[in-house]
């Protein structure tokens, strides 16, 4: 999924699937992370509801010349699959495409 950073922070969720492809329950709740807080940050909204957005940016660089693109990012979902006394853990990956916003001025440079 491709993410402006100017973007707001939009809902995360999953559908826990088992091995035929029917969905699965899964206790408790599912914990999102994302590989790069800096580029896409994983927060929650005013419900309580998990979502992703632009992080602060403090290291991420310019924005690919020719793609736009500041980062690719993996956002993660684990939850515990065992619906038991035990623990097992299952997990489910997505891609967030943090790319340049529109744009809102330029700088004019000389020589």
């Amino acid at each position: 999924m491709n993410m402006k950073d100017d973007a707001t922070p939009i809902g995360v969720s999953v559908k826990w699937k088992d091995k035929h492809g029917h969905t699965a329950q899964v206790q408790g709740d599912t914990v999102f992370t994302s590989d790069n807080e800096d580029a896409v940050v994983v927060g929650v909204d005013e419900n309580g509801k998990p979502t992703v957005g632009p992080g602060p940016m403090t290291a991420t660089g310019e924005p690919d010349p020719v793609t736009g693109v500041i980062a690719t990012v993996t956002i993660t979902a684990m939850a515990d699959a065992d619906l038991g006394e035990g623990t097992r853990v299952v997990s489910a990956v997505g891609a967030v495409v943090l790319i340049a916003g529109d744009a809102v001025t330029g700088e004019v440079t000389f020589g």
